[in-house]
């Protein structure tokens, strides 16, 4: 009895435990599930788009009829860029935003004229109630965009300028985060567009423009991008985490975390039963 007594706590802690984590697991920055400042609940709630766990998801659509954003803070690597040109290349539109480190890595796989540097573009007078957070203006869209820590695009080549900052910004070269002396001042690039083979590449400068904190001020210049396109949201990121990946997997299935507890639950109610009898 001692052994089975053993076992079955062995085999419920295990069980509350897994429910508990997913339970209580929050949910991390640019994720779909995330209510935070910088999580994409309220572009879900708002889109209703489709989620990709990674890019492969990509070869089941039409592309000329989707919008595919990317938001990320690291870079992708080969096997997850490759499916993002093959959408381009069959007429697809990728929106992607995210760090220099992830842009970077995108840019330089696409062979793309765009070059987004570390430092932070700042606007003393044109702004969302500090610096920090630059208010531009899109002419395509006829729209105002509201950044939040902005990067310097260093070059650009014949990429179009969607959006841009006021002529009161200016870009931090050295991180101190003041305008000193020979550093660039003037309006600069929040968003740019560029050709590639059959798509179009629209670069974000900020990695939260369409984070919770900022949507509501930035849906005009999205609903201008997206142009009546099906939007689908990428979570490769946010997926590496097997936990983070679990909540994506059950809320994507139309389930609710309750309902994972409750099946732990049940699953635990069915191990005790059948150690009881053995």
């Amino acid at each position: 009895m001692g052994r089975e007594v053993v076992l079955l706590g062995a085999v419920l802690g295990v069980l509350v435990g897994l429910a508990a984590l997913y339970a209580y697991t929050p949910a991390v920055e640019f994720s779909v599930l995330s209510t935070g400042p910088t999580g994409l609940s309220e572009l879900t709630s708002t889109y209703r788009p489709l989620v990709a766990l990674d890019t492969s998801y990509l070869a089941k659509l039409e592309p000329p009829g989707y919008a595919y954003l990317v938001i990320r803070g690291s870079e992708l690597n080969r096997g997850g860029l490759a499916p993002l040109a093959e959408f381009l290349a069959g007429g697809g539109l990728v929106i992607a935003s995210g760090t220099p480190t992830f842009l970077s890595s995108l840019l330089r796989y696409l062979n793309a004229s765009i070059e987004v540097g570390e430092a932070i573009v700042y606007d003393s007078i044109r702004n969302y109630g500090s610096r920090l957070y630059p208010v531009g203006y899109s002419p395509t869209c006829n729209a105002t965009v509201v950044a939040y820590l902005p990067r310097y695009v260093v070059s650009y080549g014949d990429a179009e300028v969607l959006a841009y900052t006021s002529d009161f910004s200016y870009a931090d070269l050295d991180g101190d985060g003041y305008m000193d002396l020979g550093e660039p001042e003037g309006s600069f690039p929040l968003a740019l567009a560029v050709s590639i083979d059959g798509g179009r590449l629209v670069v974000v400068t900020s990695p939260y423009a369409f984070t919770n904190e900022l949507l509501d001020h930035n849906l005009q210049f999205l609903d201008c991008l997206t142009s009546g396109r099906r939007l689908v949201v990428d979570q490769s990121e946010v997926a590496r985490d097997p936990l983070q990946r679990a909540r994506l997997v059950v809320a994507t299935g139309g389930a609710s975390e309750y309902s994972v507890v409750a099946l732990v639950a049940v699953a635990a109610l069915v191990a005790y039963t059948v150690l009881r009898e053995w």
